[in-house]
């Protein structure tokens, strides 16, 4: 039964020696402001595109009576202000969290990892397959 284990495993110990992940924070885009909407509802952006900015983004205050009446005078949709006001209300930008994987390439480090993983493969082989 080891036996069947070892084989499908060694492909992954030998891989995973060589694989590295970075994590970091990172800053995300700032919040929407008022004008930022009338802007892109000025420059021709659609509907759903506001609506997944704000979203995503959210608001940098709770929107006012009078902004609503700027909004609507400004030719902003209702469903882009009805977002607006539900939108949650963020004073900086929110931290987002990156990844990045990738395979290092160090041909020292690279060579010796690969010279001791054979070794170890063929010497489980030897035992336990002989």
């Amino acid at each position: 039964m080891r036996k069947l284990l070892l084989l499908p495993l060694l492909p992954f110990l030998l891989t995973g020696c060589l694989l590295v992940e970075e994590r970091h924070l990172e800053e995300g885009p700032p919040p929407l402001t008022t004008n930022g909407v009338i802007s892109m509802s000025a420059a021709g952006h659609s509907e759903s595109f506001m609506v997944g900015a704000i979203y995503r983004r959210g608001m940098d205050h709770p929107i006012s009576a009078t902004e609503l009446i700027e909004l609507k005078e400004a030719g902003v949709s209702d469903r882009v202000m009805r977002e607006m006001v539900d939108a949650p209300i963020r004073r900086s930008a929110p931290v987002v969290e990156k990844r990045r994987t990738y395979y290092r390439y160090d041909p020292v480090m690279d060579d010796a990892i690969l010279f001791g993983a054979g070794a170890v493969a063929g010497y489980l082989y030897k035992k336990h397959f002989r």
